[in-house]
C-alpha cells in the first residue's frame, strides 16, 4: 500500500464519519441541498454568482456549517446531536475542526465574493 492511500485512509474526516449520527448525516446533506438550491434558484440557475440575494444564501449555508461543527466541539447540546452517544469527543475533534475551518473559510470567500459584485 502506498503512502498516499494510507494517507487518505488516516484523514481526520473520514475518521469522523463513523462517530456522527445517522440521522443528523441525513439531515445535514437534504439541509444543505435545500439551502443551496434556493441559492441557486435566486441566482437564476447554475452558473457564477450574479446577484448578492444568492450569494448571502450562501454564506448563511456555510455559516451554519462553521457554527455546527465548532459548536460540536465547545457545545454538550451541539455535540448530542450532531455525534453518536458512543462516540468520543477526542476522536473526532480533528474532523469536526477541519470541517468548521473549512465552512468559516467558504463564508470568507462568498463574502470577498458578494463584495466583488456590489464592487466595493
Amino acid at each position: 500500500m502506498d503512502a498516499c492511500s494510507e494517507r487518505w485512509r488516516t484523514m481526520s474526516v473520514w475518521k469522523l464519519i463513523p462517530s456522527l449520527r445517522p440521522g443528523f448525516i441525513i439531515g445535514f446533506i437534504v439541509t444543505w441541498n435545500l439551502i443551496m438550491g434556493f441559492g441557486v434558484h435566486l441566482n437564476g440557475g447554475f452558473g457564477p454568482f450574479s446577484n448578492l440575494s444568492s450569494l448571502f444564501v450562501a454564506a448563511f449555508g456555510t455559516t451554519a456549517v462553521a457554527i455546527i461543527f465548532i459548536g460540536a466541539i465547545y457545545r454538550p447540546a451541539v455535540r448530542t446531536i450532531v455525534l453518536r452517544p458512543s462516540a468520543r469527543l477526542s476522536d473526532a475533534r480533528p474532523g469536526l475542526m477541519f470541517l468548521g475551518l473549512l465552512g468559516g473559510l467558504l463564508t470568507v470567500l462568498t463574502l470577498l465574493s458578494a463584495m466583488q459584485i456590489r464592487g466595493l
